[in-house]
């Protein structure tokens, strides 16, 4: 059964919603990494991992039928017209994206001081690995609206690396 207008606009609100709290909250921390501001940051980061949770448990009620082996065969049909790969590996990455951003999340709230001291290469790991699945998801496997919000963060993050890169040089200088 297809999902109903109301599903399908949760859907792709809760996932545009999700790309904004990803790109933002980070942007903010990168460009303005004061105290007052990290706090706005990991509450804008928490909001858009909170939204992406809404989108993953509405896609797969309005699209799977709550069913991880429809969601796995769906997965592999959209990869193959994609990318020309069969595979249902799409899926278990997005569940690990999920786990990834939600471990982030946690560990900003609970442990900040850590957080904000962990070492740059693990922060890099886990933002690249963040980046590729939601330039995969936001414009490889979308249209519309969340292709181009995709393509905006992507831009937005090439900036924010920029900077990260300049701040380096300066601070070693």
């Amino acid at each position: 059964m297809p999902p109903s207008p109301a599903e399908e606009w949760l859907v792709r609100a809760s996932v545009q919603t999700a790309l904004v709290g990803y790109l933002a909250g980070p942007l903010a921390l990168v460009l303005a990494p004061d105290d007052p501001r990290r706090r706005v940051a990991r509450a804008i980061w928490s909001a858009g991992f909170a939204a992406f949770a809404i989108h993953v448990v509405a896609s797969f009620g309005a699209f799977y039928g709550w069913s991880h082996a429809t969601a796995l065969v769906e997965t592999a049909r959209q990869s193959a017209e994609r990318v020309g790969f069969d595979s249902g590996i799409g899926l278990y990455l997005n569940y690990l994206f999920t786990a990834a951003w939600g471990a982030d999340v946690l560990w900003w709230w609970w442990r900040p001081v850590t957080h904000a001291e962990r070492p740059v290469a693990a922060t890099g790991l886990i933002h690249a690995f963040l980046f590729f699945i939601l330039f995969n998801g936001s414009v490889v496997f979308a249209s519309g609206l969340s292709r181009w919000l995709g393509l905006a963060a992507t831009a937005a993050w090439v900036v924010c690396l920029a900077r990260l890169a300049r701040r380096g040089r300066h601070a070693r200088a």
